[in-house]
């Protein structure tokens, strides 16, 4: 097909497979159910089995069942009453949708999902399922559907003449032609590269395999997806500001494959309950979900956190983000005892008796404002603390979201005079943004900690191609745009800004010559992956298929309507910048591919 409009060999495979199962079909009947709208697989594979004597129906919700010739349901139990041989569950695709056509992927399961009740149904009457692949688990079907005996799925082996014992080709062969990799090592460099079945199978200037899918890349830079080890996904409690799939998705569109969550939810992630309450939820995204856990019980500051339970539920880093840990004596004892079982602690460092209503720097622009500023200092006193107590316990320990140079140059005495285990990140917004940017009170440029000056940024900056910074991090927070329309001291603190780092970062610092792709690569994908002791996604032969395709030459727009956060807090809204994340593959699947 042309990829967008058809696909005439999945509908050849869908074909087969059910002649397999069903050598006659005339007079069979095949219930196609789910994201009708944005589906090529549907429009070539309902006009193939009609055209070999299938009676056909679209089910799914109204919005996504166009009206065509084939017969339509807009209710699940309807449709099951009309006699299904076959039901072909589709994606729902996301990422073809500009806004939502129904209210949650929740409220999608429960009305249109395979459940497991639904699924006994489905088995008691011998009916077969069928789906294309890739599969949102929790959203089209559940799990227990993989395991169902008359289950065709295309993950699995499809059902095949025992005389030839033939498989079906790889689900993935994909080739981009005409690129140039870009890796943590070095600057890019021209090469192909070939994909089959997710794995990355060469890499180099080579032919075109003759049965691949060509994408044209030239002028085009191919790299490991971004990997955001900060950023505050709202579910729990806050699912209006942002749920776990929203947030994933936003990351998707900024070419972002793998994120960590903080712990500031409602509940606060501080039990091996909520810590798998939010990785279950995390499994139904399309990247890699990861979660921190709190130090402190609901990050109070009073009493430890279950550290050992935390452990054993997933946990690496233990941090109050958003908050710093007020009791000195505690956060040592947590030290000594989380050390033991090889976690590693992040702090958000300020001193909650100097930093007041925690609104902006203080200096000329709080005082031209009449807002009492937050001096550097609250951060930089806390930050030496911390430093110093997980020095004298033999913590690891890694300083988040740093504003200022002395900062900075804070970690960089302890790391190389002291030799303290201690790492640090830098957010976009502290190198891009200062304290003037604020202007008469736009709280797109309130957060926390507050913007500095216009030298921090320089400073933060140079830290970050002196390597003082291990890693770049977003520190991703969505607010409503009614929460952000306060007052300025009322507005809450954060910027949403998953589906813009990428881009923001190519257009301020790679087209200006600041750094390069290879040091992008190795702060926003290579570290972030190593802190998190993952493994780090790699432009190679052999590697799992881990990358995006960026266009350093075409624009972004930053209109709502464009970026999949529920929330679009950010000071890059309805501005263009430089360069575009064309291309977004993950294992087996495209996750994003721009039209």
């Amino acid at each position: 097909g042309d990829g967008a409009h058809a696909h005439p060999t999945q509908a050849l495979l869908d074909a087969f497979t059910l002649r397999e199962v069903y050598p006659e079909l005339e007079g069979r009947k095949v219930l196609i159910m789910g994201d009708i709208l944005h589906s090529r697989v549907a429009r070539s594979t309902s006009t193939i089995l009609s055209k070999l004597g299938v009676e056909v129906a679209f089910c799914g919700p109204g919005s996504l069942v166009p009206k065509t010739q084939f017969r339509r349901f807009t209710n699940y139990e309807e449709a099951m009453k009309w006699g299904p041989d076959a039901v072909y569950l589709l994606r729902v695709q996301k990422e073809r949708q500009e806004a939502p056509f129904y209210p949650s992927d929740r409220e999608y399961h429960s009305v249109f999902g395979i459940s497991e009740e639904r699924l006994k149904r489905i088995s008691d009457e011998g009916i077969y399922v069928m789906h294309p692949g890739p599969i949102n688990r929790g959203v089209e079907l559940c799990d227990a559907v993989l395991d169902y005996e008359r289950c065709l799925i295309s993950q699995h082996e499809w059902p095949c003449s025992s005389a030839s014992n033939h498989k079906f080709p790889n689900f993935m062969n994909l080739f981009l032609q005409g690129g140039e990799v870009a890796t943590e090592n070095e600057a890019p460099k021209r090469a192909d590269v070939w994909i089959v079945d997710g794995v990355i199978k060469a890499v180099g200037v080579i032919d075109a395999p003759a049965d691949a899918r060509v994408v044209d890349c030239t002028g085009q830079v191919i790299m490991p997806g971004m990997f955001d080890a900060h950023v505050h996904f709202r579910e729990p409690g806050q699912e209006h500001k942002e749920t776990i799939y929203d947030g994933a998705e936003s990351a998707i569109n900024g070419g972002i494959t793998g994120v960590v969550m903080m712990p500031n939810t409602a509940p606060s992630i501080d039990s091996p309950t909520v810590v798998k309450r939010v990785l279950d939820l995390g499994k139904k995204c399309r990247i890699p979900v990861h979660t921190s856990a709190c130090i402190t019980v609901n990050r109070a500051g009073e009493e430890m956190a279950p550290i050992a339970g935390l452990k054993d539920a997933g946990i690496l880093m233990l941090t109050d983000d958003g908050d710093a840990v007020p009791n000195a004596a505690l956060l040592k004892r947590a030290m000594e005892y989380g050390t033991e079982f090889g976690m590693f602690f992040a702090s958000h460092c300020e001193d909650p008796q100097l930093c007041g209503p925690r609104a902006l720097n203080e200096g000329p622009v709080s005082y031209r404002l009449g807002i009492q500023g937050t001096p550097a200092l609250a951060e930089e006193i806390c930050m030496d603390r911390d430093i110093r107590l997980a020095h004298a316990t033999g913590a690891t320990l890694h300083i988040q979201h740093v504003s200022s140079a002395i900062g900075m140059e804070t970690i960089r005495w302890w790391r190389d005079e002291r030799g303290a285990k201690v790492s640090g990140e830098v957010s976009p917004h502290h190198l891009m943004f200062a304290d003037e940017d604020i202007g008469d009170y736009d709280t797109h440029y309130k957060m926390n900690p507050p913007l500095r000056t216009r030298e921090d940024n320089a400073a933060l900056l140079q830290g970050l191609k002196d390597g003082v910074f291990r890693i770049i991090a977003t520190d991703h927070a969505p607010h409503t745009e009614f929460e952000k329309s306060q007052a300025f001291v009322d507005a809450p603190n954060g910027i949403s800004g998953l589906d813009t780092a990428l881009v923001s970062l190519h257009d301020r610092f790679i087209t200006t010559g600041e750094f390069g792709w290879d040091l992008l690569v190795k702060r926003y994908s290579a570290e972030p992956r190593r802190m998190m002791e993952l493994e780090v996604a790699e432009v190679a032969e052999g590697k799992p298929a881990d990358l995006i395709v960026f266009d350093p030459e075409k624009e972004t727009t930053f209109t709502k309507e464009f970026m999949k956060s529920k929330s679009s807090n950010t000071p890059f809204l309805d501005k263009t910048l430089k360069g575009s994340v064309e291309m977004v593959v993950l294992g087996d699947e495209i996750l994003l591919e721009r039209e």
